[in-house]
């Protein structure tokens, strides 16, 4: 099964001491979460990555806030925004340039019946998903140095500078069947803090979305177990849980 899945490598970052306005719990840890910026279904229905077949769905797997911003604005607009850049930086890079154009043809096209399926349907998603930092791996990485980048690059957190202390036992690993129709595997390796670091956030006066983490995560949060569960879906929380259960195991053996 998982050599068949398409894999991404993360980190669950936890800490003892309580995020400001945060309260102290003797032995619980606040966990890191981290909220997309975007949902699957809306990303890929401005990059153009989908089949007409799947329009209606994709619509549906936005969440409310989406939907508004696809009737409200142009595609320029939408693209420079999900980018967190501007037209002529990174937004146009070679790769991306090679798809931009395609991407906007096929919204033009598709943009009269995008708005019919959003005036007589209802959203099934409240917001992006919660979760934790994680990303593909880029050539010649290993499978940590993927997870340490890419907790990074989606939090803006520096880890070893901030004293981070690796967990030296084996990756939890979550495996799910994405809307897509593949199957994917996220393997998150355990970090700990020695407190909660907020990052800085992303001014964007030119875009439609003022603030943000960076170009994939929108918000980050410090939660005890209870509360994180609450915004994770089952699976995440599920596997949250074991972490949090092998933790405690952990420092009770070390006492």
């Amino acid at each position: 099964m998982l050599r068949s899945c398409i894999a991404s490598y993360g980190l669950i970052v936890h800490s003892y001491k309580p995020p400001v306005g945060g309260s102290f719990v003797d032995s619980e840890p606040y966990f890191l979460l981290a909220k997309r910026r975007d949902t699957m279904e809306y990303s890929d229905y401005i990059k153009g990555m989908y089949s007409d077949a799947d329009l209606e769905k994709l619509v549906s797997l936005m969440s409310d806030e989406e939907r508004t911003r696809i009737r409200t604005h142009n595609f320029v607009n939408l693209w420079n925004d999900m980018c967190v850049t501007t037209l002529e930086e990174n937004c146009m890079s070679s790769i991306v340039r090679s798809i931009y154009q395609r991407a906007r043809d096929k919204f033009e096209s598709s943009k009269n019946i995008v708005l019919s399926l959003i005036a007589s349907s209802k959203s099934s998603t409240i917001e992006p998903q919660w979760g934790f930092p994680k990303g593909r791996r880029s050539r010649y990485e290993d499978n940590f140095t993927t997870a340490m980048r890419e907790f990074e690059e989606e939090t803006n957190i520096d880890l070893w500078g901030e004293g981070m202390r690796m967990w030296n036992f084996p990756p939890f690993i979550e495996i799910f069947y994405g809307t897509c129709g593949k199957y994917y595997s996220s393997k998150y390796y355990i970090a700990e803090l020695p407190y909660p670091v907020n990052p800085n956030l992303i001014e964007l006066p030119n875009n439609i979305r003022k603030l943000t983490v960076s170009n994939e995560v929108s918000e980050v949060v410090w939660l005890h177990l209870n509360e994180a569960c609450e915004l994770l879906c089952e699976r995440r929380s599920n596997m949250l849980r074991s972490v949090n259960a092998t933790i405690k195991r952990v420092n009770s053996m070390a006492i």
